[in-house]
């Protein structure tokens, strides 16, 4: 019963980290890295990871001058939209995690 529990546990965890990994496509980071951090540590991490990471743009030159960091200011917007987007699959994995943990009982 154990081993039946932890591979559905896996299996979804899994399922989830893809649906995060997916969601990545005009961001620097690649689908694989966010795939592995939100497997390997958490689902919430991945998509933090990928809501933080930069969006590329198609002609956009990477250019840094002499001691300084040409770092992405991030709003409320980018946030925002990512939640309204992603919405219902951020309520599944909720709903998924909560029923698989054992706390409805």
């Amino acid at each position: 019963m154990t081993n039946t529990i932890i591979i559905i546990a896996v299996t979804a965890n899994a399922i989830i980290s893809q649906v995060i990994a997916t969601s990545v496509k005009n961001r620097q980071i690649s689908s694989s890295r966010v795939f592995w951090l939100s497997f390997l540590l958490s689902p919430l991490v991945g998509m933090f990871v990928a809501i933080m990471s930069p969006e590329v743009k198609p002609n956009e030159v990477n250019e840094q001058t002499d001691g300084q960091l040409n770092l992405p200011k991030y709003g409320e917007d980018k946030f925002v939209a990512f939640i309204d987007k992603n919405m219902m699959t951020i309520y599944i994995s909720f709903l998924i995690i909560f029923f698989l943990s054992g706390l409805w009982k």
